[in-house]
């Protein structure tokens, strides 16, 4: 929350980041956090089920519910992934979004 703060508030007034491709990194970083709690939310969910999978006494219930919460759990890491390349990327980048004298 606070990330998205002060990136929001950096790009709008240039405060208190004055560059704005670090007001973007920091905007970045908040999806980045996002997404881990995200990432944590199912797993939560299909934690039950593993420990009998892992006991070769899962019930195809049990698997169903490790697929059905590992498959969003994937998309929300590709979206962190794509997040850290685009963070990546603006650190090398910098140059192209700062302000002229």
């Amino acid at each position: 929350m606070v990330f998205s703060f002060k990136g929001a508030l950096s790009l709008v007034s240039g405060r208190p980041l004055a560059a704005p491709w670090l007001a973007w990194k920091v905007l970045l970083f908040a999806g980045v956090l996002a997404c881990g709690l995200g990432i944590r939310h199912f797993i939560r969910e299909a934690c039950p089920a593993w420990p009998r999978n892992w006991a070769g006494q899962g019930a195809p219930t049990d698997e169903a519910q490790v697929r059905t919460s590992m498959r969003p759990a994937t998309h929300v890491l590709w979206l962190l992934w794509l997040l850290l390349a685009a963070i990546g990327w603006l650190g090398v980048a910098k140059p192209m979004f700062s302000q002229s004298p």
